[in-house]
């Protein structure tokens, strides 16, 4: 190995070590303030004049242990007081059909991500509300899956 080639392995070492520590201490710091402590300041870089370290060849570095994420925050319930996978009573029920009856008779010919977010819940929400007026003949649909629109359907008239 000529001497420009044992210079630059050295500034690659000191480099690499450099960076090491400066990614171990931005590690520490991430955890630090998930956990609510202080976080440590940047170590200062190495000094010029130390001699860079051989690298190892014979064994692979190990890795840093990884970080373990902060708990995850637990959603609030329902306002309803549902929990989730639970099952809607009849009057919540009739309380979504009775609000998607005075939605689409005010806003005719809406898809059923238009008339869910405007009504703030999700379009699988409305599934069950949607096809029970449906087939009660109160509500109609013109098209297909994604294409569909709601009306409400003319008195005397039931449509399946």
């Amino acid at each position: 190995m000529t001497n420009i080639e044992k210079q630059i392995e050295a500034h690659i070492q000191k480099f690499a070590a450099e960076l090491n520590d400066l990614l171990r201490q931005a590690a520490i710091n991430a955890v630090s303030e998930a956990l609510g402590a202080n976080p440590q300041p940047a170590a200062p870089a190495a000094k010029a004049a130390a001699p860079a370290r051989k690298a190892r060849t014979t064994r692979k570095a190990k890795a840093a242990p990884k970080a373990k994420a902060a708990p995850k925050a637990k959603k609030a319930p329902k306002a309803k007081g549902r929990g989730k996978g639970s099952r809607r009573s009849a009057a919540e029920l009739q309380a979504q059909q009775d609000e998607l009856v005075a939605f689409i008779s005010a806003n005719p010919g809406q898809p059923m991500e238009k008339i869910a977010k405007a009504l703030g819940v999700t379009s699988g929400e409305m599934n069950r509300p949607i096809g029970k007026l449906i087939d009660a003949g109160t509500v109609r649909r013109e098209g297909q899956r994604r294409a569909s629109r709601y009306f409400v359907a003319k008195k005397g008239r039931k449509k399946r």
